[in-house]
């Protein structure tokens, strides 16, 4: 999916480092099939590419994901938006040899635009969904279960700097995730993850030709350097650190109005932090 992963794990005897290769890929690959753009043979890839009108059967997998963007989406007023497919493959993120026709116009969300009745989904014609900013925390969220599955007792689990930790290292100290901060001369927000998820979207690194991998207010990307979100699952602090960057000068409402903790950062300024971030950490 064009990103990275990395896993640390307190292994038991018995567990090799093979037997964690096999659990975390497998989880990597049931992903990959359903959700890369980056893949012509996946289920989101052969949506993309269909002519108008034809139905597809999803997996348990596709609906889990696809119900929460909807839900998340419905919640921001479009600033998630699954249906951004096309404009942030035209801006260069992405694979570029995807037999899609050019992007044209902008996909505003108005609510859900391809589930039938009967569970199955629909593509209207030209629709080109990208839930990466989903599917790569529901990624994370499944390395995390293929390790708890083999019964290991402690990790840190990423994939492109989105974190999951499960109990503590072998020195007893929790895992440590520090936030970067946009000024040099600012120490960066050092968290414990012990059952926690973290995401972070914004644009420290992630720009082409001037233009965010995030698309959203007109101004979104000039207003925050970062946001980070905590929650209990990568899924969810994926979806909502890209519906917030996206959200512009309505981020600090919209995740106050939700209760979702916080973390805004933003170059020369202070750091600011929702409410729910505060009750977080008290």
């Amino acid at each position: 999916m064009g990103t990275t992963w990395s896993a640390r794990a307190l292994v038991p005897d018995g567990i090799t480092k093979a037997d964690l290769h096999d659990a975390i890929t497998g989880s990597h690959h049931a992903v990959i099939d359903v959700f890369s753009t980056w893949d012509a043979g996946s289920f989101i890839s052969r949506f993309n590419a269909a002519p108008a009108g034809t139905c597809f059967t999803p997996d348990a997998a596709f609906q889990t994901v696809w119900s929460e963007a909807v839900r998340i989406a419905d919640l921001t007023h479009g600033a998630f938006n699954p249906a951004h497919g096309a404009e942030t493959r035209a801006r260069g993120f992405g694979p570029t040899d995807t037999g899609l026709s050019a992007f044209t116009a902008r996909q505003s969300w108005t609510g859900d635009p391809i589930t039938r009745p009967d569970g199955q989904i629909r593509q209207p014609g030209g629709l080109e969904l990208d839930l990466s900013a989903i599917a790569k925390g529901y990624g994370v969220d499944e390395m995390a279960r293929a390790l708890l599955a083999l019964n290991v007792p402690s990790f840190l689990v990423e994939i492109g700097g989105e974190f999951y930790g499960h109990g503590i290292r072998a020195d007893g100290q929790p895992w440590w995730i520090d936030l970067q901060s946009p000024d040099l001369d600012r120490p960066a927000w050092r968290v414990a993850a012990c059952g926690i998820a973290i995401a972070t979207s914004g644009n420290l690194y992630k720009s082409r030709q001037g233009r965010s991998h995030i698309i959203g207010a007109p101004t979104h990307d000039r207003i925050h350097t970062s946001i980070s979100v905590f929650a209990s699952s990568v899924m969810l602090a994926d979806a909502w650190a890209t519906a917030l960057y996206a959200a512009g000068d309505d981020a600090l409402p919209l995740a106050n109005a939700h209760d979702i903790p916080a973390l805004f950062q933003s170059a020369g300024q202070p750091p600011r932090h929702s409410e729910a971030l505060k009750a977080y950490f008290d």
